[in-house]
Formats: C-alpha cells, sequence, structure tokens
C-alpha cells in the first residue's frame, strides 16, 4: 500500500461529510469516474498488482495525464460500442450496464476514494454476459456459414457426378435416340 493511502487511513477517525462542489469540482469528479470506469476495466483485462487499496486518487488533479487518458478511453471505448455495425444494440446496451454496474463504485461523493479490486467482479458478470453473448452469436453465424458451405459441396459433388456420367449419358442417347412423338 502507498504511503499516502496509508497515512490518510491512519488519520481517518470516521466518515467524513461527502465533499461539496467547492473542494471537489464536477471536473475532478468526472476525472476520478472515467478514471474509475477505466481502472475496472483494466483490472478485468489484465489482473495484475492487485491491491487492497489502490492509492491513485487519493490526492489528483483533474488535468492530470492518467485522467485525460482515462476520458479518452471510455469516449473510446463508448464511440467503438456506438460505431459497430453489426452488434451495435448489444454493445451500446452492454456498455451501458457496464456504465451504471460501476456508479456505486466510483466513488463521485468521496474524495480521496480508493478503487478497490474486489469490486471488479460485479462489472465482470456484465462482460462475462457479453462475452457469452458474442460467442453464441458467432457459434450461429459459423453455424450458418457451415451449413451453406456443406449445401455447396453437395451441389458441387451432385454437378461434378453429373459431369461424370454425362458423355456415356449422351452416348446411350445417341446409340438409341428416342422416339419420335
Amino acid at each position: 500500500m502507498n504511503l499516502a493511502a496509508h497515512t490518510w487511513l491512519a488519520n481517518a477517525a470516521g466518515f467524513n461529510a461527502a465533499p461539496t462542489g467547492e473542494n471537489f469540482p464536477l471536473a475532478a469528479r468526472a476525472g476520478q469516474a472515467a478514471y474509475g470506469w477505466m481502472h475496472y476495466a483494466w483490472r478485468t483485462i489484465w489482473p495484475v498488482g492487485l491491491t487492497p487499496i489502490d492509492g491513485v486518487l487519493v490526492d489528483h488533479a483533474p488535468g492530470a495525464a492518467l485522467f485525460g487518458w482515462s476520458v479518452a478511453a471510455l469516449v473510446g471505448a463508448g464511440a467503438l460500442c456506438g460505431g459497430w455495425e453489426k452488434g451495435r444494440a448489444q454493445a451500446r446496451f452492454f456498455f451501458a450496464a457496464y456504465l451504471c454496474v460501476l456508479v456505486p463504485m466510483l466513488g463521485l461523493t468521496e474524495r480521496p476514494h480508493f478503487p478497490s479490486d474486489r469490486y471488479a467482479a460485479l462489472p465482470q458478470a456484465v462482460l462475462a454476459a457479453a462475452l457469452a453473448l458474442g460467442l453464441a452469436r458467432l457459434n450461429a453465424e459459423l453455424a450458418r456459414r457451415n451449413a451453406l458451405a456443406g449445401e455447396f459441396a453437395a451441389a458441387a459433388a451432385h454437378l461434378a457426378e453429373v459431369q461424370r456420367l454425362a458423355p456415356e449419358y449422351y452416348a446411350k442417347l445417341r446409340a438409341n435416340p428416342p422416339s419420335a412423338r
């Protein structure tokens, strides 16, 4: 645990009142929320260096590069989910569900806020459901393509057999023409 988080925890005698707009402005809250959303996504994808208390949000400036990158990544993920043609509705739904599930864990009324890695389990359920749905749709698409490929293979085999038998059939037809009606 880093020194700033340890010091804050050691000095905290109880719960403090929620910060006001003066000492925790909207830009700082938005930066902290964006960091929280990306923190939990990143911990889900790359779970290394997990800690019970992450002190990165103890004293932060909303204009810091970490928060700028978090906002950019969040906007990029939203644009990717919104701009994806085939699965746009599902991607937007799961993106919104992921964001909503994490709202209580973002520390919008806490300063300092400690994102806890144990809270990553709940949004992982949303991501797991999205992954399961995506794999099911992929499996259905692959099954449809395989069935279509099988039909084409059967048609090609039939045509190959017709081509193989055609000379013999036409030879018999020339030898015994059908009677004229």
